[in-house]
């Protein structure tokens, strides 16, 4: 589960998405709502994706999952 964790987006398949550090605020099956450091608060595709939880790098196309159905 990813709410409340900071995340920092490397790539995406989307122009319009900026790279930085986000806060997950929450998760669905296939977005995740998040804050910016510019305090706006904005929908991402999982599937278009790729970001860093901790020292952890993840795709989103491998978490398109509802959050209680992660292990």
């Amino acid at each position: 589960m990813l709410i409340g964790k900071e995340i920092e987006i490397i790539s995406s398949t989307n122009p319009n998405i900026q790279t930085g550090k986000n806060m997950v605020l929450d998760e669905t099956k296939f977005t995740l709502k998040v804050r910016g450091a510019d305090q706006k608060i904005r929908t991402l595709l999982k599937n278009a994706i790729t970001f860093r939880v901790g020292s952890q790098i993840l795709s989103g196309v491998k978490i398109t999952k509802r959050p209680e159905d992660k292990t």
